[in-house]
């Protein structure tokens, strides 16, 4: 495609040039000529350009967090370690024995 559009270009090119301006056709050949070139140089010039840049937003902090009804201080983190659980496995209709995985856990008094 790109080399049948740079054929058409460089015969439109040539015809431009070939008519006299004396014969009355200087107007038409110089518009071909000049939409001939900007068909040729316009989409690497477009292309050419830097990139936009984009911004991030930026975003205020976020508010203090308060914990409780009078901004009590957060409650503390336990770990609490791997144990066996049942579970109802409805599909089979058995209780299920399955390890629940260590994990961390506020503790409320």
């Amino acid at each position: 495609m790109k080399k049948i559009a740079i054929v058409l270009l460089a015969a439109l090119f040539a015809w431009a040039v070939a008519q006299p301006a004396e014969a009355g056709h200087g107007r038409g050949g110089a518009f071909l000529l000049g939409l001939g070139l900007g068909i040729l140089l316009v989409p690497p010039l477009i292309h050419a350009a830097p990139p936009p840049v984009v911004y991030e937003p930026q975003y205020p902090p976020p508010p203090a967090v308060e914990y409780g009804r009078y901004g009590d201080p957060p409650p503390e983190r336990v770990w609490v370690p791997g144990s066996w659980a049942k579970r109802w496995n409805g599909y089979y209709r058995v209780w299920e024995r399955i390890w629940v995985p260590g994990h961390w856990r506020y503790y409320d008094p």
